[in-house]
């Protein structure tokens, strides 16, 4: 009898602990699943943020990249043909794709972060939080590599849609975006939007990536330099823009062949990367493929520290 009470005593034991960890398990995945909707609510937001922050800039990049001869690779010349032939709308031209996208591509890029970062710490031991948000990054970035490359593309070509330089009127036919969607696919079919994918996919591996591996880099420096600040906001924001900066610096290479590849109008869809690679080469060395720099850095700077401030603090506002 007492050893059948043992018996009994053990299993009852075991049960609540069973119980007790199936009751863990259970908060973690709400934890997690309430993770992943604040990611996906968060990421939302942070694309408008992010347009309202860098979308004219980045008309003034796409331009310079595409037509650096004419505007004379200058930042200000740019913006002041711009301004001249076209008003201040012409700094907005392209707005709406991002408009419609980005929150999605945003909340695509925190949710894959997210759960990959947790996946690799689930399963491997003493990893580098550096490295695992490097990794954790340049998945984020592959797959939304798919989702922005025809966004990208139509956005560039609107973009492009400009007077400057040859001094006529923009076609109608191209004033919208449905019209351009109708050109494009009439032309050479529906594969034409992903025309630049390979440099938009290196873009994201190597540029999200390099993000928040700088991005948790810098963070961690800083608060080691100040540690009475680790909820200031100087050292969030002013992390964020230096993974911004250092982004565009791993990115704008291939970026700028994607912009090149989406501007060809009248090449195959099959057209090489190397081909594009030598033109830039061949016109102006290795500073061609980063064309529009200033551009970049000067979207870079605010809104990726305003992204990353308003992910931290809202994301610990919602958890608690």
């Amino acid at each position: 009898m007492p050893n059948a009470i043992h018996r009994w005593t053990l299993t009852g034991h075991r049960i609540k602990r069973s119980i007790d960890r199936a009751q863990d398990d259970h908060e973690k995945t709400q934890d997690t699943r309430d993770e992943n909707l604040a990611c996906h609510c968060l990421g939302f937001d942070l694309g408008y943020l992010v347009i309202r922050s860098g979308l004219s800039p980045d008309t003034l990049r796409t331009r310079l990249q595409a037509d650096p001869g004419q505007l004379k690779g200058s930042l200000r010349d740019c913006c002041r043909k711009t301004i001249q032939h076209e008003g201040l709308r012409g700094l907005y031209k392209g707005f709406l794709p991002p408009v419609l996208s980005r929150g999605f591509e945003k909340a695509v890029v925190w949710t894959v972060y997210t759960a990959t970062e947790e996946t690799l710490g689930q399963h491997v031991t003493n990893v580098n939080p550096i490295l695992t948000a490097a990794s954790a990054g340049s998945v984020a970035g592959a797959v939304n590599s798919f989702i922005i490359t025809p966004v990208e593309f139509i956005r560039n070509r609107l973009q492009m849609q400009y007077d400057v330089v040859h001094g006529t009127s923009t076609s109608s036919r191209t004033s919208v975006i449905r019209e351009l969607v109708q050109d494009v696919v009439q032309g050479h079919g529906w594969s034409t939007f992903y025309r630049a994918l390979f440099p938009t996919i290196a873009r994201e591996i190597l540029g999200v990536g390099f993000f928040f591996a700088t991005y948790e880099a810098s963070l961690e420096f800083l608060m080691q330099r100040r540690p009475q600040s680790r909820d200031s906001k100087s050292i969030v924001l002013a992390s964020g823009s230096f993974a911004g900066v250092c982004y565009w610096i791993m990115a704008l290479p291939f970026d700028t062949i994607k912009t090149l590849m989406t501007q060809q109008h009248d090449h195959p869809v099959n057209q090489h990367v190397r081909q594009v690679v030598q033109i830039i080469y061949r016109q102006d060395g290795i500073k061609g493929f980063y064309r529009g720099w200033n551009a970049a850095f000067c979207r870079a700077i605010p809104s990726a520290g305003m992204a990353m401030y308003t992910y931290h603090h809202a994301l610990d506002y919602l958890q608690s």
